[in-house]
């Protein structure tokens, strides 16, 4: 190897030779410039013209060195011929022919006659986009001509929706999840192993409705495998307590095991609640006037058995045993309200002094809809009916009949759904007698009739039509924007006139992961009668938290 660092010398002492050569050649070029100016460079091309022996000269110092000469040879041989290096040494010179790299320049100017100020970009102007397809561009239709009408009436709804909802909501789950507080929070509330048991507080905002706080605890597999617990507790003040007890048993090997009845389980509950703002207008369409408030209380428990046959078509029924209570409410005074005693007699009022109500209840759910997060378009048919009968008085037993009937578009395969629905319900007395008050159909809340507050109309019957866009926000959040219209009637739809509907309408966004504890805001608000002659909104709803209140 000490062949190579010798070469390695020569071509460093070549290249510095080379260099002091490569001076004195531009020091002659200059003294011939100035005698004829035509032939600037003549002496480079000159002294390029040994380039061919030079480049030889290495390959066959590199074929000597191969050869099998002795050391002392190849260490002197470089000695003996001192002009070989001097010569071999060019080789490195096409280096600086990279040199010439303005060359894009030449192009520039071919480009624009006037080359751009430095600097500055050229100001041509950019072609046109060529048209790939052959084809002239698409006339709009009618219907996408008449497309502004809509936009233009919904960008409130929309403005409001995208920058008062959508956006901030997203920009805070997003923040939530990059800093992993929900993991912290679920790690600082979960005992014992992970995800399988958790406590968490929560808490109801319900505008003309007392607020309360509560606790709620989820416990997986137990007491046994395959088991659900849920237990819930709230307080809202003076004679306002709610407890409640679930426990679900699934059959197979889990609630989400791949069998033909996958989420199908035996339910147990328990439940106590006392609220002392409930409120109470009349009965009808055209209820109405002071508001008045009453207590009630309930305690009671059942059995329930779930037969889910699909991903979301199941088969529901229901037995369990309630006692009623019911005495004078806490108003609010500052806004005009009354305890119903101060506005009704009370002893005209079914089912005023209580009753212990057996109730026995089949339902039946028809859904074409892909479970989430896939959703999307679909049908869906919901049939229920339920038996109910005073245990205290045994003659006293009516019959309630529900059904509901939708459709859902998943407008671009995002679960951005637009869906309409149509629901009725219908009581049937059994023995002629009147059936008790807080039995009675009533709309309002987060069910039906949403721009209204819990109870405002009551009646033996009710229609309601539902027109919501729904959208994703998070993973586990969507928005909504909805219109709804109905009222409730006499016996078998008795006095039925769409001149006795009214209009709800509201946005809002809703957790959508589980069902006893989902979170949900919204804002809505409703009119009073079609056919009243001062048709106006009359009231208005803000509700934050739980959807039960917890």
């Amino acid at each position: 190897m000490r062949w190579m660092a010798w070469v390695a010398l020569l071509l460093l002492l070549g290249g510095a030779e080379v260099a002091s050569a490569q001076e004195e050649g531009e020091a002659e070029a200059e003294e011939e410039a100035s005698d004829t100016a035509e032939e600037p460079e003549p002496e480079p091309e000159g002294e390029a013209e040994p380039e061919p022996e030079t480049a030889e000269e290495p390959e066959a110092e590199t074929e000597t060195a191969e050869e099998p000469e002795t050391e002392l040879e190849a260490e002197t041989e470089p000695a003996e011929e001192p002009e070989t290096a001097e010569e071999a040494e060019p080789a490195p010179e096409p280096e600086p022919e990279p040199a010439p790299e303005p060359e894009p320049e030449p192009a520039a100017e071919a480009a624009t006659d006037e080359p751009a100020p430095k600097g500055k970009k050229s100001k041509q102007p950019r072609r046109e986009l060529p048209s790939y397809d052959g084809r002239s561009k698409r006339p709009l239709t009618p219907a996408e001509s008449a497309a502004w009408i809509p936009r233009v009436l919904l960008a409130p709804l929309y403005v409001v929706s995208e920058y008062l909802i959508r956006i901030p909501a997203g920009a805070l789950a997003t923040g939530l999840e990059k800093n992993r507080i929900p993991d912290k929070v679920r790690h600082v509330l979960s005992f014992g192993s992970p995800g399988k048991a958790m406590w968490y507080p929560t808490a109801l905002i319900d505008f003309g409705f007392r607020p309360s706080i509560g606790l709620s605890l989820f416990a997986n597999d137990a007491p046994g495998k395959n088991a659900k617990f849920r237990f819930s507790f709230a307080w809202g003040g003076n004679k306002w307590w709610l407890v409640s007890l679930r426990e679900r048993i699934y059959f197979g090997e889990g609630a989400e095991f791949n069998t033909p009845f996958a989420g199908s389980h035996l339910s147990f509950h328990f439940r106590y609640l006392s609220r002392p703002d409930y409120q109470f207008y009349g009965y009808g369409p055209t209820s109405g006037g002071t508001r008045t408030r009453f207590t009630e209380k309930e305690l009671g428990g059942g059995v329930g058995l779930e037969l889910v046959f699909g991903k979301l078509d199941g088969l529901t029924l229901d037995v369990g045993v309630t006692n009623h209570r019911f005495e004078g409410g806490h108003p609010n005074r500052k806004r005009g309200d009354l305890s119903i005693e101060e506005r009704f007699n009370t002893a005209n009022i079914p089912g005023w002094d209580g009753y212990t109500l057996f109730t026995g209840d089949l339902g039946l759910v028809l859904d074409s809809r892909k479970a989430l997060p896939a959703g999307g378009s679909g049908v869906r048919l919901v049939l229920g009916t339920s038996v109910h009968g005073d245990l205290e008085d045994t003659s006293n037993w009516f019959l309630k009949i529900r059904g509901e009937v939708g459709a859902a578009l998943d407008l671009n395969g995002g679960n951005r759904v637009l869906a309409t629905r149509l629901h009725v319900q219908l009581i049937e007395p059994l023995t002629g007698q009147e059936v008790p008050m807080a039995e009675q159909i009533a709309l309002g809340g987060n069910q039906l009739l949403r721009g209204i507050q819990q109870g405002r109309y009551r009646g033996m019957s009710s229609f309601v039509t539902t027109v919501q866009y729904s959208y994703p926000i998070w993973v586990f959040l969507d928005g909504f924007v909805f219109a709804e219209t109905g009222n409730v009637f006499g016996t078998n739809f008795a006095g039925f006139h769409p001149e006795d509907w009214t209009l709800n309408f509201g946005i809002g966004f809703r957790s959508n992961a589980d069902r006893d504890a989902r979170f949900n805001v919204l804002i809505a608000a409703g009119t009073t009668r079609f056919g009243d002659e001062n048709f106006k909104v009359d009231s208005f709803r803000l509700v934050i938290g739980n959807d039960r209140g917890l």
